[in-house]
């Protein structure tokens, strides 16, 4: 298991690394709340021996595209995103994708060719979902036909 830390604020991912966090991910009102560029975010970090840096992106499909030219990118789920996603596969640029929350929108996004999924059980269980049975069986899934992507619960 690989322990991410979901922050814009520098205090707080340099606390979770030193106990032991292996990657930094952050999304654009954490930028915001926190007054950091994405481009900032990610460079800040891109020196360090991280397991796992991501940004994530938002906008139109070229909007998004115009961002992922120099990072790692962490997108959000949409039509426009798997879009966005199958292309940066065919560059050969990792993907995250974000606000997963059903095995159809995980299917969709490996179909998309992602290298991350990361399903939200926090929000699934506020909406009473068995968020935990669902990653469940997306990790089955994934495991039984062998995609190469990884899950983050988020």
């Amino acid at each position: 298991m690989l322990y991410l830390i979901d922050s814009g604020n520098a205090q707080e991912i340099e606390e979770a690394l030193m106990l032991g966090a292996r990657g930094v991910t952050a999304n654009t009102s954490m930028y915001r709340k926190n007054d950091i560029r994405l481009h900032d975010f990610v460079n800040g970090y891109s020196n360090r021996e991280l397991d796992f840096l991501s940004g994530e992106v938002i906008g139109t499909y070229e909007e998004m595209l115009q961002q992922t030219e120099e990072l790692l990118i962490k997108i959000n789920f949409s039509k426009d995103g798997l879009h966005l996603a199958d292309t940066l596969h065919k560059r050969g640029v990792k993907t995250a994708m974000t606000l997963i929350f059903t095995m159809g929108q995980a299917v969709a996004a490996i179909n998309a060719h992602v290298d991350y999924l990361f399903f939200f059980i926090g929000r699934n269980e506020e909406y009473g979902s068995d968020a935990m049975r669902i990653l469940s069986n997306i990790q089955e899934m994934i495991a039984a036909k062998r995609y190469p992507v990884k899950t983050v619960a988020a």
